[in-house]
Order: C-alpha cells, then structure tokens, then sequence
C-alpha cells in the first residue's frame, strides 16, 4: 500500500514537472511570435514621412469628403519663354521725407550734401529753439514736484519724447543748472539723401521738409509687354532678374504692379518688379533682362487644374499634393499660375504632368494640416 503511494506521489511530481516544462516552451514561442509579430508589423507598417508631409486615415478622408485628380497635358506640349528687357529705376514711392519736429533756427547742418548716407539716430543738424527753452524750465520746475505731482512731470516729459528728444537730452535737462540752448536733430527715418532742402541759418518750422531720401535698399525694374501678353503675369509673382554688370548672378524680385503705363498706340503694357539691394549692387540706369516660362497662346502645351484644388493665402496660391500612390499622405505646395479660364487655372510653375493632387476637400484638409501641427 505504502508503494502504491510513493507511485502515485513520484507520478503527480513527474507530471507537473513535464507539465511545466511544456507551458514554458510555449510560452517562450508564444513570446517570440509575438515579438516577430511586431517585427514584421514594423517593416511593412507605414514608412517614416518627410517633414512637410502629413497622413490622414481613411475615415478622415471620406468624412473630409477628400477627392484626388491625376494633372493632365494636353498631347502637344508647344512650350516657350518671354523675353523680357527692362531698365533699373529708383521707385518714388520708397523715398522718404525728413522733418523737423520742433521750430527754430539752423545753427549748423550736418546732413548737407546729395548722396549722403544717413541711419536713424543720424545728427542731422544743430538748432536754437525758443519752444526748447522754454519746455526745460518747464521740466525742471515739474521735476522738483515729481512726486507730489507725478503725472504733471510726465506729461511735460512725454510733449519732449514726441519732439524726438532723446533719454540722453532730457536726462541733460534736469541735470544742467542753466537750459541747454542747442538742441541736435536726429534722424527719425533712413536712407541716402536725394535732396538737401535747407541751409544752415535757415528758420525751421515743426513739420516742415528737411531731407527728401532714397532707401537704396530696394530697386524697381520697369518692364515694358505685349498687351495680349498680360495674363501670364500676377502681383507677387517671383521673377529672376540678371544684368551685364553682374553675369554671373541673378536677383530674384517680384512682379509689385501690373500696368503702370505703357504705350498706347503701340499696344503695349507695363510691369514694375521690385528688387532687394541691400548690397548696393543695383544702380538706377541699369539694363536688365529676365526670361518667364510661358506656355503657348494656343493653350496646346499647357494644363490646367480646377479652380477648386487652389487654396489662396493672400497673394500666394497653394495646393495639397498626394505624395504616396498607397497612401492617405498629403504636402501643401505653392505654385505659379496663369489666368484663370472658366473654373480653372492654368499652371506655370510647381506641378508636373502625373501628379495627383487635391480638387475637392481642399479647405477641409487644409483645416486638417493645421491640426496636425498644433
């Protein structure tokens, strides 16, 4: 009896110990299946997405109610360029004039010749002011009383502060026992001068003219066009610009208005394209040329998209590309485009033929993307 125990004991040991055994092996496949599962999930999962590119689900997309067209071209593709020769003016709608701000006599100008260069903070000129004067005694007297009667103080303080006098000035005023009797006028507004319009001993009064000034930082270019020509121009379109002065560069402006002139009997239109200078390079008189792509009257080369796939950000004309022939992945662009015909654009620059983009939706999915990067 005492055998058939220990049998039955050694037994129960046995089978546990097998049975243990085995639920550890398939656990540790369990486990390793399951690792290979996220593996292998992982390779064919969705790949990594560049910075401008973002993914909608597919319950997004029929909620957004998101629908793609394929960009087409008729089969003749006639493309050609415009030609365009031009020459450098200095725009009068960037100068600048400079004031005085308080009246008096000139005893010394400094800013007295055309061409000078002039910053903001600049001494312009040295003045008497009776009205200068007569503030300081005023401010002192106000000063003594700052803090029974602040705002009195500061009142008086802030009629210099909009006189353009500087902390430095007043700070002078309070301190100086006896009132200064030659004030500096400081430049309020850069430029080089164009035009010098008083002269030392002269009398100013406030507000009259000073300076008049270019801000030689900033070109125009003057563009003279067909009149049937026109439409493949817009406000705020980019257009490279390049000079025999400088062969090997090319300065990239933007078209700022359309039609300023032009000759009337021979038919043709006029363009002004503002370029940076900050280098100076550029001077008034300069010859320049510049070529924009153009496809051909005929429209045979050219295509279009639906007016419905552009999204307009002030002057800017954007688009929402399909960036993945599988996926719900999606890239705001910005492109060229010409006239509008009808309910479409036709397009310059920023798309190829084969391209899918967005034609319906495109608000929803823009308002999507603006999510996704908050």
């Amino acid at each position: 009896m005492k055998k058939i125990r220990l049998y039955v004991v050694l037994a129960l040991v046995l089978g546990i110990g097998v049975g243990y055994f085995i639920f550890t092996l398939s656990g540790d496949d369990v486990s390793k299946s399951h690792d290979e599962g996220n593996s292998t999930s992982a390779k064919n999962g969705f790949e990594e997405l560049t910075q401008n590119e973002f993914r909608l689900t597919k319950k997004a997309m029929a909620l957004l109610d998101i629908e793609t067209s394929v960009v087409g071209r008729s089969q003749t593709t006639n493309k050609s360029a415009l030609d365009l020769s031009g020459e450098i003016f200095f725009n009068p709608e960037i100068e600048t004039t400079q004031v005085s701000y308080f009246e008096g006599d000139i005893e010394k100008l400094i800013a007295d010749y055309k061409g000078k260069k002039v910053k903001i903070g600049d001494i312009l000129a040295y003045i008497y002011s009776p009205d200068l004067i007569s503030i300081q005694q005023e401010l002192k007297s106000a000063a003594v009383l700052k803090v029974a009667n602040p705002e009195h103080y500061y009142a008086v303080r802030n009629r210099l502060k909009r006189w353009h006098l500087t902390d430095r000035q007043i700070r002078r005023i309070e301190e100086n026992n006896d009132p200064i009797k030659r004030f500096s006028i400081h430049a309020t507004v850069p430029g080089t001068i164009k035009e010098v319009m008083v002269s030392t001993g002269d009398y100013l009064k406030k507000g009259q003219p000073i300076l008049k000034l270019r801000n030689l930082n900033s070109v125009s270019v003057a563009f003279d066009i067909d009149e049937n020509q026109i439409s493949n121009f817009r406000e705020g379109q980019s257009i490279h610009v390049t000079t025999n002065a400088f062969p090997d560069k090319s300065f990239e402006g933007e078209i700022a208005s359309l039609d300023s002139g032009g000759d009337t009997e021979k038919r043709s239109r006029r363009i002004r394209v503002d370029l940076p200078n900050e280098a100076r390079q550029l001077k008034s008189g300069m010859l320049v040329e510049a070529i924009l792509p153009k496809y051909d009257d005929t429209k045979n080369g050219s295509f279009f998209i639906p007016a419905s796939a552009v999204l307009w950000t002030g002057k800017r004309a954007e688009i929402y590309l399909k960036t993945k022939p599988d996926e719900p992945v999606f890239e705001k662009r910005e492109i060229i485009l010409g006239a509008k015909k009808g309910e479409t654009y036709e397009v310059f620059e920023g798309l190829n033929v084969g391209d899918r983009i967005v034609t319906n939706g495109t608000s929803a999915i823009n308002k999507e993307a603006q999510l996704q990067d908050e």
